[in-house]
């Protein structure tokens, strides 16, 4: 691991829409919708801000289907 690198958030909205195309294969039909949160949904981010992503589902694919609608891609 090289450590953190600096991102703006025009680089971040790159990301997201790099990511879009595969969270959509992922899931499908059963994909809602994608949202993001925090600094970057408010456009408040900074250099080295996270960013967060939320992926609503219709159904929890897999095997864990009782957690309560929370899991992890």
């Amino acid at each position: 691991m090289k450590g953190l690198k600096k991102h703006t958030h025009e680089e971040r909205q790159r990301i997201v829409e790099e990511i879009v195309p595969l969270v959509r294969e992922k899931f499908g039909d059963n994909l809602v919708a994608l949202a993001a949160q925090a600094s970057f949904a408010r456009n408040e981010d900074f250099g080295y801000s996270d960013l967060e992503l939320i992926a609503f589902v219709k159904e929890m694919p897999g095997e864990k289907k009782d957690w309560d609608g929370v899991g992890r891609i």
